[in-house]
């Protein structure tokens, strides 16, 4: 495959699996929160709590490239966060009750710290790979990533729900984000990245 297409491929894929949590947490769990008679006080909140990480997500975007060293780069602070973007959802499996809320928002808010930490890594990761003159299209192909992602797990998970249960569809969305974790461990090869390759944010 040609080297240009693989480039569209991986990041295209990376965004999607990175949208897809942001569909169903800004999106279809507000639903199923007021369905389980959470106070919409509480879900408004919540959901503009989850907005903080990605708003101040350049105070700590310097550290991506201060961890670079011999034997860790870029790719395994995404990789990293990624993982923790899984465990963070795992609760989602066994929410049921409003008095469980408060607990979910903990590990929901940790993990919006690890999405946009993983979004800074995979943005700098594409910066540091790809030629300037293709940084244009891949950005285009990473948007509608993005955007199919959220409608997927936002709107889509709400239909989803209907058919196969909430479960499934929560279980749904832990695979396609840990999905992003195993393409950029076996499709990337850091090596390849210029020494001075750096963070833009």
């Amino acid at each position: 495959m040609d080297a240009r297409l693989r480039r569209k491929i991986l990041y295209f894929a990376l965004y999607l699996s990175e949208g897809a949590p942001i569909g169903f947490l800004w999106f279809a769990l507000p639903t199923r929160l007021r369905s389980s008679d959470v106070p919409i006080e509480e879900i408004t909140s919540f959901v503009a709590l989850l907005v903080i990480p990605w708003t101040f997500k350049f105070v700590w975007a310097p550290a991506v490239d201060l961890l670079r060293g011999r034997w860790w780069g870029i790719r395994h602070t995404a990789v990293t966060a990624q993982l923790a973007m899984v465990f963070t959802l795992l609760p989602l499996l066994y929410f049921s009750e409003p008095a469980q809320f408060q607990v979910l928002k903990f590990f929901l808010l940790a993990h919006a710290f690890f999405a946009a930490t993983q979004d800074v890594a995979i943005d700098a990761l594409c910066i540091a790979s790809t030629p300037v003159q293709e940084r244009g299209g891949i950005n285009a192909w990473m948007q509608a990533g993005m955007l199919l992602g959220r409608a997927v797990m936002g709107g889509g998970a709400l239909v989803l729900t209907q058919y196969l249960g909430p479960q499934t569809v929560v279980w749904m969305l832990i695979l396609l984000t840990g999905f992003s974790a195993l393409l950029l461990t076996f499709s990337f090869d850091e090596r390849q990245m210029p020494d001075d390759s750096t963070v833009v944010q």
